[in-house]
C-alpha cells in the first residue's frame, strides 16, 4: 500500500509549490491566455498528485481499519478458548482434591496395588499433557494475533496522522482550487472549459465487462470534474474509472497509483474498451479506453467529462481489470 509518511510530506511540498506556480500569473499586468494556460496546467499537474495521494491515504487507512477489525474478531474467540480450558483445569485439579481428602498424593497412597497406582499416574500424566498441549497451541495463535494487532494498530496511528495532515492539505487544496478556477474563467470565459465534452467519435460497447464500464463512462460524458468524487453527478478521475467498474461488479479502489497495482499490465496493441490509461510517473491520473485510440476522460477542475484522444499526457502504462 502507498501511504507513507515521505508521501504525505511530498503532498505539503506539492501544494506549497502550486501557490508559486500561480504566483506569476497573478503578478503578470496582463498575461495572454496561452501563459495564463500553461501556468494552469502547470498547478493542476502539481495539484492532481495531491489529490490522489490523498485518495490514496484515506483508502489505505480504511483498508488497515478494516484488517484491524478482523484481526479482533479473531482474538476474541481464541482468548475465550483459552479462558474456558483454564477454568476446566482448574475444575479437574479441584475435583481432585475434593475426593482425595489431602490431595492427590494422598489418592496415589492410597492405591490398593501397583497397577492402580500405575493407572492412577498415567491418568494424571495424561490429562495435564493434553491440556499443556492445548494451551500452547491457543497461546501461540493468541500471540501471532496479538502481535499482528499491534502491528496493524501502529501502521493505524501512522494513517490517522497522515489523514490528519492530508485533512489541513485538503483545506490549502480547496483554496487552490477555487484559485485555479478564477484563472481557468479569465482563460477560457464563462464556460471555463477548453474541450468540447464529446467528438464524433461513439465507441463500441462490447457484450462484457469492460463494454458495461465503458458504457457507464461514456454516459458521464459532460459532467463536471470534482476531485475526491466517485459519481453520481461529478467525478475525479479514478472515482470515474471506479464507478464505470463497479457496474460491472468490480472494486477498484479510489487512487490512480492503487488501480495501477490491482490491473494487470498489457501492452498498447492489447488495449480492449474499458482497459485502463495510466500517465505520469507519479501515476496521479486515469483514464478508461475507448477504443481508437481514445479514452473517456475525468480532466481536471473546471472541465467536463470528456472522450479525447488518449496521448493527451504521457502515459506510463496500461492496465485490464480482472
Amino acid at each position: 500500500m502507498i501511504g507513507t509518511a515521505a508521501r504525505a510530506a511530498t503532498a505539503f511540498v506539492a501544494a506549497a509549490a502550486i501557490v508559486a506556480v500561480l504566483g506569476p500569473a497573478r503578478a503578470a499586468a496582463d498575461p495572454s491566455p496561452a501563459e495564463m494556460d500553461s501556468q494552469v496546467a502547470t498547478a493542476w499537474q502539481q495539484l492532481e498528485g495531491v489529490v490522489e495521494h490523498y485518495n490514496t491515504t484515506r483508502v489505505s487507512l480504511s483498508d488497515t481499519r478494516t484488517r484491524l477489525a478482523a484481526t479482533d474478531a479473531e482474538l476474541a474467540p481464541l482468548q475465550q478458548k483459552i479462558e474456558d480450558l483454564q477454568r476446566k483445569v482448574g475444575t479437574i485439579a479441584a475435583g481432585v482434591y475434593k475426593s482425595n481428602g489431602d490431595g492427590p498424593a494422598t489418592a496415589l497412597l492410597g492405591a490398593h496395588s501397583p497397577s492402580m497406582l500405575l493407572d492412577q499416574l498415567t491418568m494424571l500424566d495424561h490429562v495435564a499433557r493434553t491440556h499443556n498441549q492445548d494451551l500452547k497451541g491457543l497461546n501461540a495463535a493468541t500471540a501471532r494475533y496479538e502481535s499482528q494487532r499491534r502491528n496493524l494498530k501502529d501502521l493505524e496511528r501512522k494513517q490517522a496522522a497522515q489523514d490528519r495532515e492530508l485533512t489541513v492539505t485538503k483545506a490549502v487544496i480547496e483554496s487552490n482550487l477555487n484559485e485555479l478556477q478564477t484563472l481557468r474563467t479569465k482563460v477560457y470565459g464563462a464556460r471555463a472549459s477548453r474541450d468540447a465534452t464529446r467528438d464524433a467519435y461513439v465507441p463500441i460497447f462490447p457484450a462484457n465487462a469492460g463494454g458495461t464500464a465503458l458504457r457507464y463512462a461514456y454516459e458521464q460524458i459532460g459532467k463536471w470534474y470534482q476531485w475526491g468524487a466517485a459519481g453520481p453527478s461529478t467525478f475525479d478521475c479514478s472515482g470515474l474509472t471506479l464507478a464505470g467498474w463497479r457496474q460491472a461488479g468490480v472494486d477498484l479502489p479510489h487512487s490512480a497509483a492503487l488501480q495501477f497495482q490491482q490491473t494487470k499490465r498489457i501492452k498498447r496493441e492489447e488495449l480492449r474498451p474499458g482497459d485502463l490509461v495510466f500517465y505520469y510517473r507519479d501515476l496521479h491520473h486515469v483514464a478508461m479506453y475507448a477504443g481508437d485510440g481514445r479514452v473517456v476522460n475525468a480532466p481536471q477542475t473546471g472541465e467536463r467529462i470528456s472522450i479525447r484522444q488518449m496521448d493527451f499526457a504521457p502515459i506510463v502504462g496500461y492496465g485490464r481489470v480482472s
